[in-house]
């Protein structure tokens, strides 16, 4: 995966899941999902569902567009945060 995409995940779920769950379990099952997302999960998927070719062009409007909307997330979720407290 790209490692800017990584970045930008490692920065979403150390900012949302500290302020937006309040149990100890949704945490730790907010953090899980999020770290795995972090990890292989893109590479396996691609290898296991996917069939045909793809241009690299692509893969780069991919990475791109899951790193703007992980930002858009971030923004639009620590926004909402400091006007209406916290989700759980």
């Amino acid at each position: 995966c790209d490692p800017l995409v990584l970045e930008a995940l490692s920065h979403l779920r150390s900012a949302l899941i500290p302020g937006r769950f309040q149990l100890e379990q949704l945490q730790a099952r907010a953090g899980a999902v999020l770290m795995g997302m972090e990890g292989p999960f893109f590479r396996d998927y691609a290898l296991n569902v996917f069939v045909g070719k793809v241009e690299t062009n692509q893969l780069d409007l991919v990475a791109s567009f899951v790193k703007n909307q992980t930002q858009h997330l971030m923004g639009n979720s620590l926004k909402a945060a400091g006007h209406s407290g916290s989700w759980l």
